[in-house]
């Protein structure tokens, strides 16, 4: 019972871990619109919730994942201030983050809830799934050719995807799209690791 405890919470809070070196340090190397998507993939997850039937424990996690991701895309804020960056048609200046980003959530909320109004929800998880390899193919093509390659985090994302594989296919009551997008994330980070 508590080891089936201590698992669970180390599942929710393990996306944490492979950026805490960066946030301890105060250098953030992961970047914002790897953030930004990564964002919209975990809501496009919650909001499959009804047709997937994702495990309590699996949205937990997603929502960790959108918190840390808000707060690595506030740490570069921090760091490049005044940085510009197109999202989508969206404008905005890491350094203003709230007063731009967060009504460009909103819409995509807005939009993704029109969706679900018209029976497209089942298209969420396939659609979030795609988004997840994409920024893993996206991390292949930026930190496999670059100088600035955080190995930590890699390393320790590719023992996360291993564990998150075992544990989605084993004790969670998991989509088969996030049991392949997690297979494809672990092969492509192992091939980043070792380049």
């Amino acid at each position: 019972m508590i080891n089936g405890i201590l698992l669970d919470i180390g599942f929710v809070f393990g996306p944490v871990v492979g950026f805490a070196p960066q946030i301890y340090k105060g250098i953030p190397q992961y970047r914002s619109e790897l953030s930004i998507l990564t964002i919209i993939g975990c809501i496009l997850k919650l909001f499959d919730n009804k047709n997937a039937q994702i495990d309590k424990v699996l949205q937990y996690q997603f929502y960790t994942t959108i918190f840390i991701h808000i707060y690595l895309i506030r740490l570069h804020s921090l760091k490049q201030n005044q940085h510009r960056i197109n999202f989508f048609g969206f404008l905005f200046y890491e350094g203003m983050y709230y007063a731009h980003l967060m009504p460009a959530m909103m819409l995509f909320l807005l939009t993704l809830k029109v969706f679900d109004s018209f029976g497209f929800s089942y298209l969420y998880m396939p659609i979030s799934t795609a988004m997840d390899v994409g920024i893993s193919l996206l991390h292949l093509d930026i930190y496999a050719k670059g100088k600035s390659k955080p190995l930590e985090l890699f390393i320790t994302w590719l023992i996360g995807d291993i564990t998150k594989l075992i544990l989605l296919i084993r004790k969670y009551n998991t989509p088969i799209w996030l049991i392949l997008g997690t297979a494809m994330q672990m092969i492509i980070n192992l091939i980043i690791a070792v380049l």
